[in-house]
């Protein structure tokens, strides 16, 4: 940060930390194996890395540090040395969209840090991924590199995600998903029965362990985007949502039980969201699934609010209602819980927002549209 801040506002000096940089990298290529200063060499690797953002508006210098990091920093990613194969990925993260579109370095680059990701050292592995999300995008041409071992790439992400699991991992599986969904949805029961399980791991850990809190809530805040990516990419799977039905549940029930003390309060949208795809997507709506309809509307009589906002409550009671009909039907308590839903939101629509009025007029609209004859006892 020193380096950049006096490259920024003293830029004669500029020429002279790039000719100690690269003096510094030519002497440890130079040194004798057992001689070489590893953490030197980080170190200015990471300096160069850094000051590339503020020499970007200058075509000779910046041209000497992508050269200077080229010719030092790729070589380190078959290092013997764990932290200069890690810091080789961290450059490749800013230097992204200059070796991603080079013909020659984007394959180089690419593999190399695939191969960082089955890296059996966890830091260099975590950094890999972290590569992996931004170099997959940089380029529209990473696609047919990245293609054929989607698979093994998928298991060694999965690998850091479980043994990481905070919000840059997610992201990077999140990456991999929305880029290529239909390569993924083979693997998609897989994924989304492990993500269930880290997603509901988690909320417990951000509900019952306060100093890890703000890290769960951290990756969560990627995590949940991760699962509902896996979900749409799988919509047309019906098969695979009855393999994910009891992680869903899970999830959602564990949920649903911590909203008493207001601990899984902000996670209810998201989790409801994904369990939207649940009630959707599987051939039927089975007796566990059912069993968490009151529970749901319970859920929002008695917190709904300005602060819960649940954007796939109508989506959700459609599924229900249109395709379990008469079931929904056979017990009163059903339409009587979604009647009261949809009038409390119409009514605290004033105090909430015009929003919560139309979700309650959608309501009202599903309960009528899709059980004619069923519940005329609620038409004034």
């Amino acid at each position: 940060q020193l380096l950049c801040e006096i490259a920024r506002h003293r830029g004669k000096s500029l020429g002279t930390i790039l000719t100690f940089c690269g003096t510094s990298l030519s002497a440890y290529k130079d040194a004798v194996p057992g001689e070489q200063n590893h953490c030197m060499k980080e170190g200015v690797l990471y300096a160069l890395g850094s000051i590339r953002g503020v020499v970007r508006s200058n075509k000779k210098q910046s041209n000497k540090v992508m050269d200077l990091l080229e010719r030092y920093a790729i070589p380190d990613f078959d290092s013997e040395i764990p932290h200069l194969r890690a810091c080789a990925c961290w450059v490749a993260t800013h230097c992204k969209k200059q070796w991603m579109r080079d013909d020659s370095l984007r394959p180089l680059v690419l593999q190399k840090v695939m191969n960082c990701v089955n890296d059996r050292e966890l830091p260099v592995a975590y950094q890999a991924c972290q590569a992996l999300r931004f170099l997959s995008t940089a380029s529209g041409k990473t696609r047919q590199l990245i293609i054929p071992v989607l698979p093994n790439l998928i298991d060694s992400v999965m690998h850091v995600m479980e043994m990481v699991g905070n919000g840059e991992t997610f992201a990077a599986l999140e990456e991999l998903i929305t880029r290529f969904p239909e390569e993924v949805a083979p693997h998609g029961a897989r994924i989304g029965g492990s993500l269930c399980t880290k997603v509901t791991e988690l909320i417990s850990r951000y509900t019952t362990h306060p100093g890890e809190s703000e890290a769960a809530a951290l990756a969560l805040s990627a995590a949940f985007p991760a699962l509902i990516e896996i979900l749409q990419a799988l919509r047309e799977s019906p098969q695979v949502f009855e393999a994910l039905e009891g992680p869903l549940i899970t999830l959602l029930q564990r949920v649903l039980s911590g909203l008493q003390d207001g601990g899984t309060m902000d996670y209810l949208n998201d989790a409801l969201e994904a369990f939207n795809f649940l009630t959707y997507c599987t051939p039927t709506i089975s007796d566990p699934m059912w069993a968490l309809f009151r529970p749901i509307c319970q859920a929002w009589d008695q917190h709904g609010s300005a602060e819960l906002v649940l954007d796939s409550l109508p989506s959700v009671v459609d599924n229900f209602i249109r395709r379990g009909n008469q079931r929904f039907l056979n017990d009163p308590a059903n339409p009587q819980a979604v009647y009261k839903m949809a009038w409390k939101m119409v009514e605290k629509g004033g105090d909430i927002g015009d929003n919560e009025i139309l979700r309650g007029v959608k309501l009202a609209a599903i309960l009528l549209l899709n059980c004619r004859g069923g519940v005329d006892g609620y038409i004034p």
